[in-house]
């Protein structure tokens, strides 16, 4: 009877722990970032961001993810940090592989949708998002 609740507890969680398969074109735009946790603990939750990350898919096996800085206008600033990506189809999951001349990175996607992105990297450590809108607080009209 241990050995059924056993392998049943773990059925369930793995299935709570699954890899996001879907459509990727919601990675497409702005997001924010909610919170960064690791082995299930708070990292760190953001209330306010002074930068977001831009997705650009140039394709479906490539894209560029860049730091934008929210203006008061509505507009963004762009900063320095910009990386390539590709994205790999596993059998189970997608991932972002990352390149740069000073590193090389992966993130899984675990969560995909118009509302949420969850990425998690090759530690465990999870970077939750929200879609991001930029609000023009300057317009006169």
């Amino acid at each position: 009877m241990k050995q059924l609740l056993a392998v049943f507890t773990l059925v369930i969680l793995s299935s709570c722990q699954s890899e996001f398969k879907g459509d990727l074109s919601p990675l497409q735009g702005y997001w924010q970032i909610e919170e960064v946790t690791a082995n299930g603990q708070l990292i760190k939750a953001y209330q306010t961001n002074l930068v977001v990350d831009y997705f650009e898919l140039q394709n479906d096996t490539a894209g560029l993810r860049k730091k934008l800085a929210p203006k008061l206008d509505g507009t963004y600033a762009s900063t320095k940090n910009s990386e390539r990506f590709s994205l790999i189809d596993s059998a189970a999951a997608y991932y972002i592989n990352y390149k740069t001349p000073y590193a090389e990175w992966q993130e899984k996607i675990l969560v995909l949708t118009k509302e949420q992105l969850i990425l998690e990297d090759t530690s465990g450590t999870r970077y939750q998002y929200k879609p991001y809108s930029a609000i023009n607080i300057l317009d006169n009209e």
